[in-house]
C-alpha cells in the first residue's frame, strides 16, 4: 500500500520517479535473476525431431501460481475514477493477428499506444510506435512516455517450429522480455495481461484446467511456461491467459492460420490435416473480449477456449462446409506421417469453466466460421 502510494505521487515528479524505478528494475533483477540454461533440457533427449512426454517434470507446479478472481482490482478502481480523458492501454505486437483484434475491439474505449518492430502497419484509432522490446533502455523509455494505465503484452515469437530451430533468439522475446515488462508493470503499480498458449501442457490429460502442472514438449511452450512463471514471481497482479489454437478476420500486417487453409481449399490443392491432435479453437475478437475480463477480474492463469474439442481435420471439414467450398481436398493424416522440427502435443483443449463464469460466452464454431465468408 505504501508503495502505491509512493509511486501515485511520484507521477507528478518524472526525474524522481525515473530514479526510483531504475532502482527497483535493477532490485527486481536481482531478486528474481532470469532462468539460464546451460545444460541440455529434457526437451533436447528427443529422437529424430520427436520429444518425448515430460511426465514427471514440472517447470511450474499448481501450488507455484494460482489462479485468483478478484472482487476488485486496480482497473476496476480506474473505472470508478471520473477522468477527463480515456485511460491509456499500452499492447504490445499491437500490429499481430491477436494484437490488431485487441485494438479492434477497445480503440473506443482506451487510449491505445500499440508497439510493433519487424511489421509496422497503421491502425484506425491506436497510436503505432516502433520499438525493440528486447532493449530494455528503449521499454523503459517507452513506459516513462506512453504511462498506461494497463498493459497487454502479446508480442512473442509465435512459429513453434522457429523456436524449435532458433531457441536463443526466441527465448530472448518469449522470456526476457516478458518478465522485463511485468517488473515495469509492477513498478508503476498497474495490471498487466500475458497472452499464453496450450502448448504449455503436454496433451496427455486433457482437458487442462488453470490448476493442472504445466509440461511442455517443445521450445515455444516452454519459454511461454518459463514467461509465466517469471512474470508471476515480478508482478502478482498480471493476469496470465492461456488462448488455444486462435483463426479469424486478419489484420493488415497478419493472419492466422487459417486463411492459408481457405486459399489452398479454394485453388483445390491437397490439404493434410492430423486427424489426432485436438484443440479448442476460438476466434480472436472473442478471445479479446475473455482477455478484456481477466484484465478486469483474474490475477494468475485464465484459460481462454472455445466451447467444441475438435481435431485439424474435422475443423477443415466444418470450414470446408460452412463456407462452401467444393473443390477443397482435404486428406486425413496423422502426427506420426509428418516430419516437423518441433513436436506438437496431442489434445490440449482447455476447460475454460473459470472464464465462462466470468460472463465470457463464445460462439458455436459454425457460428464464428461464418463470419469469415467475406475473406
Amino acid at each position: 500500500m505504501l508503495f502505491s502510494i509512493i509511486m501515485t505521487s511520484l507521477r507528478d515528479f518524472p526525474v524522481l520517479q525515473f530514479s526510483l524505478n531504475g532502482y527497483i528494475a535493477q532490485h527486481s533483477r536481482n531478486q528474481f535473476p532470469l532462468r539460464k540454461t546451460t545444460t541440455k533440457s529434457p526437451l533436447e533427449k528427443g529422437v529424430k525431431g520427436v520429444v518425448k512426454p515430460c511426465k514427471k517434470r514440472k517447470i511450474l507446479s499448481s501450488k507455484t501460481i494460482k489462479s485468483d478472481i478478484i472482487d476488485l482490482c486496480p482497473v476496476k478502481a480506474f473505472a470508478s475514477i471520473k477522468h477527463t480523458s480515456m485511460k491509456k492501454l499500452l499492447v504490445t505486437g499491437a500490429c499481430g493477428f491477436l494484437g490488431w483484434n485487441i485494438c479492434q475491439a477497445t480503440r473506443q474505449t482506451w487510449e491505445i499506444t500499440g508497439t510493433a518492430f519487424s511489421h509496422v502497419e497503421a491502425i484506425a484509432g491506436v497510436k503505432i510506435t516502433k520499438v525493440d522490446l528486447t532493449d530494455f533502455a528503449a521499454l523503459k523509455k517507452l513506459f516513462q512516455t506512453v504511462r498506461p494505465d494497463a498493459v497487454i503484452h502479446t508480442a512473442a515469437k509465435t512459429s513453434l517450429n522457429f523456436c524449435q530451430a532458433h531457441r536463443s533468439e526466441s527465448q530472448k522475446v518469449n522470456v526476457d522480455v516478458s518478465v522485463n515488462i511485468a517488473g515495469l508493470c509492477a513498478d508503476y503499480g498497474i495490471p498487466c495481461v500475458f497472452t499464453s498458449t496450450d502448448m504449455v501442457f503436454d496433451g496427455l490429460n486433457p482437458p487442462y484446467r488453470e490448476e493442472d502442472p504445466v509440461c511442455p514438449v517443445n521450445f515455444y511452450g516452454e519459454q511461454k511456461a518459463l514467461a509465466e512463471e517469471g512474470m508471476m514471481k515480478r508482478h502478482p497482479m498480471t493476469a496470465v491467459c492461456r488462448l488455444s489454437l486462435m483463426f479469424g478476420i486478419p489484420g493488415p500486417g497478419a493472419t492466422s492460420f487459417i486463411q492459408p487453409m481457405i486459399a489452398a481449399m479454394r485453388e483445390g490443392r491437397e490439404l493434410q490435416l492430423f486427424t489426432d491432435e485436438f484443440r479448442t479453437p476460438v476466434s480472436a475478437d472473442t478471445a479479446a473480449s475473455g482477455i478484456f475480463l481477466s484484465l478486469e477480474k483474474v490475477h494468475g492463469p485464465l484459460h481462454i477456449g472455445g466451447n467444441e474439442r475438435i481435431s485439424r481435420y474435422e475443423f477443415g471439414a466444418m470450414l470446408m462446409n460452412t463456407l462452401n467450398i467444393s473443390a477443397a481436398r482435404l486428406i486425413p493424416s496423422r502426427q506420426k506421417e509428418v516430419i516437423m522440427a518441433a513436436p506438437r502435443p496431442p489434445d490440449v483443449s482447455l476447460d475454460s469453466t473459470k472464464v465462462r463464469s466470468l460472463g465470457f460466452r463464445p460462439l458455436p464454431l459454425s457460428e464464428e466460421m461464418k463470419k469469415l465468408v467475406t475473406i
